[in-house]
């Protein structure tokens, strides 16, 4: 059974669709199994397209197409008109307020962020590792929305969804430093040192650089488990060796 987390707030917004897929309900074997939904992690393509099928036919999406990345853990924002195509090239950042249009991030650990602002019709979909929250690429994804699109911070709403947690991403001190020459006391909560090594919490970073961007508590949300303490996500952390990758979409239907 195909499962996914939602919040109710975000359920109110019309004609939103959104959500944060668990790894169950698909077809792929050992070490994908069984919702991989990534056609780069050495999964046999017939299964990834029927796992796509799956999911499509779940969330009743026949017929539209929901588009993904070469996800490269930078800090590249493409910004989706009338895409012609379910690959919308590198990058690690999708924005679209075009109808029919759902935007898709695939994570092992990583940080899947959805951000809607419902006045505008605005929504994007991020993917940021440690490299790309170095970068910060969820601030650049709201200045984008922004500049580009008039959106007002008051306005907007960011989610961030199932991702590995401070409990088991263990990093190099020397990494940390880096994320905190760049981005100072903001990056503190997200830190606990031992010694050359420490544990970062990726979600609580974000969310302190989605407060620096202006958005309030009240805005942001976390949803859903540590994907290497829950056997119901992809972790390539926990795996330490090739594994699926879950999906998180949002878009519009109308």
């Amino acid at each position: 059974m195909i499962h996914f987390l939602r919040m109710p707030n975000w359920d109110l917004i019309p004609n939103l669709i959104y959500g944060f897929l668990e790894r169950n309900g698909g077809v792929s074997a050992r070490p994908f199994d069984t919702l991989n939904l990534s056609y780069r992690v050495g999964d046999d393509p017939a299964s990834v397209k029927s796992n796509w099928h799956r999911v499509k036919n779940r969330l009743g999406l026949d017929g539209l197409p929901i588009v993904t990345l070469k996800q490269v853990h930078g800090d590249h924002i493409v910004t989706l008109s009338n895409p012609a195509s379910k690959d919308a090239g590198e990058g690690d950042a999708l924005v679209t307020r075009t109808p029919h249009t759902i935007l898709g991030i695939l994570t092992a650990d990583c940080v899947p962020i959805l951000l809607v602002d419902p006045s505008t019709r605005v929504v994007a979909a991020v993917h940021a590792g440690w490299r790309g929250t170095l970068l910060g690429i969820t601030e650049k994804a709201v200045q984008h929305l922004k500049a580009h699109f008039a959106v007002h911070t008051e306005n907007l709403q960011a989610a961030l969804g199932p991702a590995i947690g401070g409990c088991c991403y263990e990093i190099e001190s020397h990494i940390f430093e880096r994320i905190q020459a760049r981005w100072g006391p903001d990056s503190e909560p997200a830190w606990s040192s031992h010694g050359e090594r420490g544990n970062l919490d990726l979600r609580t970073l974000i969310t302190h650089q989605l407060y620096g961007a202006g958005l309030k508590e009240t805005q942001v949300f976390r949803v859903g488990p540590c994907t290497s303490c829950s056997p119901d996500f992809f972790s390539y952390r926990r795996e330490r060796k090739e594994t699926g990758r879950q999906l998180s979409f949002i878009g519009w239907l109308s």
